[in-house]
């Protein structure tokens, strides 16, 4: 039988505890800073991109005019503590997923995330307009700040 010379610690961090049972609370609020950040984010894009700028690819009037006419797919969009109709908001392995899901239809019958889809990743006369990205430096560099706060409370 081997032989083993072995030494006890303990450590007495009554702090460490009650961070540790914080956690889950605090890394809650900062998703819901994050929820809120990226949806704005997000939102301003669409607009700036859906009247001409960015890199999406015009649509003839007819079909560009449903981007902003109906604003079905920007209000799924909108900033709010829940996820609005038509999209999804939601812890995930890493951090929070939020984009379109769920089976709220359109006026007319395929669900706003299938219409998102197919702008997303274009469609029969649909070029590609990719609507949910990586947030921007400023906005992630935001986001960063949201936590370092809320970790040093």
């Amino acid at each position: 039988m081997p032989i083993a010379i072995t030494a006890g610690v303990t450590v007495r961090l009554p702090g460490l505890r009650r961070f540790q049972r914080q956690l889950p609370e605090r890394v809650q609020r900062v998703y819901v800073q994050w929820n809120l950040r990226y949806r704005t984010y997000i939102q301003r894009r669409f607009n700036r991109f859906s009247r001409g700028g960015g890199d999406w690819p015009p649509l003839k009037y007819r079909q560009g005019s449903i981007l902003r006419d109906t604003n079905t797919l920007y209000t799924a969009l909108t900033p709010s503590m829940t996820a609005p109709s038509g999209s999804i908001s939601q812890p995930g392995r890493d951090g929070l997923v939020i984009g379109y899901g769920g089976n709220a239809s359109h006026p007319g019958g395929p669900t706003i995330a299938q219409i998102a889809k197919w702008h997303h990743d274009g469609a029969g006369n649909l070029p590609v307009r990719k609507i949910i990205v990586l947030p921007d430096d400023r906005t992630l560099r935001q986001m960063v700040q949201d936590m370092d706060r809320e970790l040093d409370r």
